[in-house]
């Protein structure tokens, strides 16, 4: 694989994995300070306020224990990538460059700018993803009501 694309690939996998890191971050910061919250908070005589405060904290907390491991399990995905494999087809892992825009398949981070260039870090399961997968350079593609002619694997 040319030096540049690997270089390129790299970055925006350093991206990826920087970005999914802080999220986990967040959300351990959240639970953390929900744990905190709920251990400070005593009962008061108004016991159906606490009971109440209670209950909307637990909320919070399972609904960041789920995120958790939401984030986990993409931050797992996207460790199995290697950066370093380059098939000439369209799999995780890739970076494609079409005649319209570039694409980084790893986990959904949305529109990164590297050296002047747009790429766009999108998920397997995304569905311009899943259009691509498989395709080599040279294949065109249709993609709401938009042609796109893919240029490059690597």
């Amino acid at each position: 694989m040319d030096q540049h694309y690997l270089a390129i690939k790299s970055a925006l996998y350093a991206h990826c994995l920087r970005e999914v890191e802080g999220r986990l971050k967040a959300i351990e910061d959240s639970l953390t300070q929900i744990k905190e919250a709920r251990n400070s908070e005593t009962k008061s005589s108004a016991g159906d306020k606490y009971e109440t405060s209670r209950a909307m904290m637990q909320i919070e907390e399972d609904r960041l224990n789920a995120q958790f491991l939401e984030a986990a399990a993409v931050r797992n995905s996207l460790r199995r990538i290697d950066v370093r494999a380059g098939a000439g087809v369209v799999a995780e892992g890739s970076l494609i460059l079409t005649d319209k825009a570039s694409y980084y398949i790893s986990v959904g981070v949305g529109r990164v700018l590297l050296e002047g260039t747009n790429y766009f870090c999108i998920s397997a399961q995304a569905p311009i993803a899943k259009l691509m997968l498989g395709a080599e350079a040279g294949d065109e593609r249709s993609f709401n009501g938009r042609s796109f002619t893919i240029m490059g694997v690597y």
